[in-house]
């Protein structure tokens, strides 16, 4: 018997039998590859400013869900800490080295019923393992908002703001918020290392860009 007429012996059997053959060693080296053709590809320098946040928010069907054959992709924290995330694959970025860097798409219901999306910056050796992940931008209507960017050389930038209560009546066209940056910076082995954080707090005025820092709050 020829090796055509085993294969072909074998795809009668299973279609007979109504089910469909496993993946087989030939399939499962290309499922990382296979995985990574769902991404759009971008270029750097990268940036997602509050206008685009807020699209991504409204406008999430536009990227491809990750379904259960590519979830070993996605980091186990991620998935562990709400369960009932729907992942989506948004932006392949250049390689950095042999060190392939993605954005991953979050959405998920809090424990306060509160809609929270996100994203991250996910790094990857060759075979797909998960190196490194640090989230980039999202929204939480009311409660946070973050915007982000990567240079091209590929450090990350994260500006967190938090809303407060705003009881300056002076004041009171403006936003009292908790701003927090982020810098990042991806090594050649793909480790995202926290190389600068800054905080301040104080009134802001907001565009679709992002928030201007306009004076400190005065405790």
């Amino acid at each position: 018997m020829t090796k055509l007429q085993y294969y072909i012996l074998v795809l009668i059997c299973v279609s007979c039998l109504g089910g469909k053959p496993e993946n087989t060693s030939i399939e499962i080296p290309n499922l990382f590859e296979n995985y990574l053709r769902s991404f759009e590809k971008q270029p750097l320098p990268f940036s997602l400013d509050r206008k685009a946040v807020f699209e991504m928010m409204n406008n999430e069907s536009q990227y491809s869900e990750i379904k259960d054959d590519f979830k070993i992709f996605i980091p186990i924290e991620l998935k562990n800490n709400f369960p009932n995330s729907t992942f989506r694959s948004q932006y392949l970025f250049p390689s950095h080295n042999s060190i392939i860097v993605a954005l991953i798409f979050q959405d998920y219901i809090n424990e306060y019923e509160v809609r929270i999306v996100k994203n991250h910056v996910v790094s990857y050796d060759a075979k797909g393992t998960v190196i490194d992940y640090v989230e980039l931008a999202g929204v939480a209507t009311d409660a946070w908002e973050a915007f982000g960017e990567i240079t091209n050389d590929y450090v990350v930038v994260r500006k967190l703001y938090q809303f407060r209560i705003n009881n300056d009546v002076e004041m009171a066209k403006f936003f009292l918020l908790v701003e927090t940056l982020y810098e990042y910076s991806i090594t050649n082995f793909g480790m995202i290392e926290n190389t600068k954080e800054t905080e301040r707090i104080g009134y802001f005025a907001g565009d679709w860009k992002g928030y201007s820092f306009l004076k400190p709050l005065n405790e």
